[in-house]
């Protein structure tokens, strides 16, 4: 299941970026689906990084010798 919200989290990444970077090749502004889109990505990747720090901080904490 894990693999499957990986690919999907990457193709809707993937897609936001080909959407923004064709917009500003064209000259155009970005509307406010793909903004609202582009910003909420960027919180769950801040927050998926911030658990997988959290882990694996507690991951080293906890197999340090006593």
């Amino acid at each position: 299941m894990l693999n499957l919200l990986a690919l999907l989290y990457g193709l809707l990444v993937m897609f936001l970026l080909n959407c923004a970077s064709r917009n500003v090749r064209a000259n155009r502004s970005h509307g406010p689906a793909l903004t609202g889109i582009g910003f909420s990505t960027i919180g769950a990747s801040l927050v998926i990084a911030a658990l997988l720090l959290a882990v694996g901080a507690g991951a080293v904490v906890v197999t340090v010798p006593n």
